[in-house]
């Protein structure tokens, strides 16, 4: 089908269509109003529920990095107090291992002394050796 032109290139509403205007208005107008209101309520009520769960969002993420913070502070210390501990039975482990190793060769520098006197009360001395074969020659010359 053919459209229609407007008898009067002047004007963009016909005067029918203004009237149909009219009567819608008159029909729908108030109803149209009251969607309007909803709609423009529940859009500001949005935005302010997003503004909200921003804001939620922006503490909820700062709390957390305190508390990583916090964690993180509170590993480091036990790591350090782990780290202090360990090194203070290591030195305990160093010097038990230092006193026994100082007990061992004390003992055994006893041991030498001991058995270098028994060797030296047992082993016959020169100069007697010598008089005991001096006596001995002695005996068997008469």
């Amino acid at each position: 089908m053919a459209e229609k032109k407007p008898a009067n290139p002047n004007h963009s509403n016909p005067p029918a269509q203004d009237s149909v205007e009219q009567i819608r208005d008159i029909l729908f107008g108030q109803h149209l109003r009251e969607f309007q209101q909803r709609f423009a309520s529940l859009e500001a009520q949005m935005q302010d529920k997003i503004t909200e769960l921003g804001q939620t969002i922006e503490q909820l993420n700062t709390q957390i990095s305190q508390r990583l913070e916090q964690l993180d502070k509170s590993l480091k210390h036990e790591q350090q107090q782990t780290a202090n501990a360990l090194a203070e039975d290591l030195q305990q482990v160093e010097k038990q291992l230092q006193h026994k190793i100082a007990e061992t060769e004390a003992d055994l520098s006893q041991q030498l002394s001991d058995r270098t006197a028994a060797l030296d009360h047992h082993k016959t001395d020169r100069n007697e050796l010598a008089k005991l074969l001096q006596e001995l020659a002695a005996k068997l010359a008469d």
